[in-house]
């Protein structure tokens, strides 16, 4: 019992630290191109935040920044810039719960990105924890950005299949084929991994990417 309690006490420890506030060094952009050097708050959550914290200093004060007027900002080695675009709302995760429509349902938003590739081809990510990813890429020939889709979803009746919608691969070969590995672009899963691998090579590039916050324990 007291080691039981003990490790009840790590873990909430641990934890508790994880939820502590972390200001890193860091820089945003606002619409007029002014940059600006200062410590951003940083919870991972950008993505669907409505505004960014930041201080001038460490002891100073906690200012906000609303999306409205940051077109890009800068922290913990991650690149957002500001975005409208159609994020796929619909239910396609354990979940959220799996529907039977194979197309995504799009709403119209404005974000912050994150840019996880840049180049000739940019990666861009949408993430929210416990639902769907959405990735959006661009390139020089065409820099409107698009959705990457890719979808679960279950066909009809109580004992239907999971199956999925592999837009995606079709939407990535019109831009790569020839250019990269052939077998990785017909294998390509819709992971950050795989996608930044994709966007790597056709880039001749090698991205740095962030390991995103989770709770790791070892007892």
């Amino acid at each position: 019992m007291k080691r039981l309690l003990l490790t009840l006490v790590a873990v909430m420890f641990c934890m508790g630290v994880r939820a502590q506030v972390i200001f890193e060094e860091g820089w945003f952009v606002d619409n007029n191109g002014n940059k600006t050097e200062c410590l951003i708050r940083n919870d991972e959550k950008f993505c669907t935040a409505s505004n960014i914290r930041f201080k001038m200093s460490s002891g100073g004060e906690e200012r906000a920044a609303a999306i409205t007027e940051v077109s890009s900002f800068f922290v913990g080695n991650m690149l957002f810039e500001r975005h409208e675009v159609g994020i796929d709302v619909s239910e396609s995760t354990l979940t959220s719960g799996i529907g039977y429509d194979s197309d995504p349902v799009v709403e119209k938003r404005t974000v912050f990105l994150q840019v996880l590739c840049d180049g000739a081809a940019r990666l861009y990510f949408y993430n929210v924890p416990n639902i769907k990813d959405n990735f959006f890429f661009s390139t020089e020939a065409n820099p409107e950005l698009q959705y990457l889709v890719n979808k679960e979803y279950l066909t009809d009746g109580r004992t239907g299949y999971l199956r999925e919608n592999h837009t995606f691969r079709n939407q990535l070969y019109a831009v790569f084929a020839g250019k990269v590995n052939t077998d990785d672009l017909k294998n390509v899963q819709y992971t950050e991994t795989d996608l930044v691998s994709l966007f790597d090579q056709y880039n001749g590039t090698e991205s740095v990417t962030r390991r995103r916050a989770k709770l790791n324990l070892d007892i």
